[in-house]
């Protein structure tokens, strides 16, 4: 408990200065805007061939079976009423 409760007064330490909130905030939302990523240079791999095929309209059927049993998980007893 100790450890959650020194994480907790951490971050209220940290968020009770709106100057370094706002620091913050932009430094993540700009830190994926640069231009010098080498991943983004390296060549990409040939694009897969792909095969296109004309498909009819039709109906689909669909079904399912199912084998089993029901079971209520509350029974109640109600009396017939008659006239």
């Amino acid at each position: 408990m100790q450890k959650r409760d020194y994480l907790l007064k951490y971050l209220n330490c940290l968020l009770a200065n709106p100057v370094l909130v706002i620091v913050l905030m932009l430094t993540a939302l700009t830190s994926g805007c640069q231009k010098n990523d080498p991943a983004a240079n390296a060549q990409s791999p040939p694009p897969l061939p792909v095969k296109l095929q004309r498909i009819d309209a039709g109906t689909i059927e669909e079904s399912s079976e199912f084998v089993g049993s029901l079971e209520a998980q509350q029974n109640d007893n109600y009396a017939g009423a008659t006239d």
